[in-house]
């Protein structure tokens, strides 16, 4: 659970650039325990909200990254073909 917005995360841990951004949060003022009723680690961070925005749209990446690869999305697009097959979609 993410200990900022209280969303379910991926995953049963912080991935690296999850765990780089909550250390530049802890070094930019910290933060502070708030627990809730749904989320005892929930964390406010001492900065404000818009220091921990920056977390919360990372989870949000890496969730829709995985929707997108168990959607089969390519992760490295053809660009050189990408005219071609659009042309294609319009006939």
């Amino acid at each position: 659970m993410c200990p900022f917005c209280d969303e379910v995360l991926s995953g049963t841990s912080f991935s690296i650039d999850l765990r780089d951004i909550l250390d530049k949060i802890n070094v930019n003022g910290g933060t502070k325990q708030d627990p809730t009723p749904q989320n005892p680690n929930h964390l406010i961070a001492q900065r404000g909200l818009t220091a921990s925005i920056e977390f919360c749209v990372q989870h949000r990446h890496e969730k829709q990254y995985q929707v997108a690869l168990n959607q089969g999305w390519p992760t490295r697009p053809d660009f050189i073909d990408l005219p071609d097959r659009v042309a294609g979609l319009a006939e």
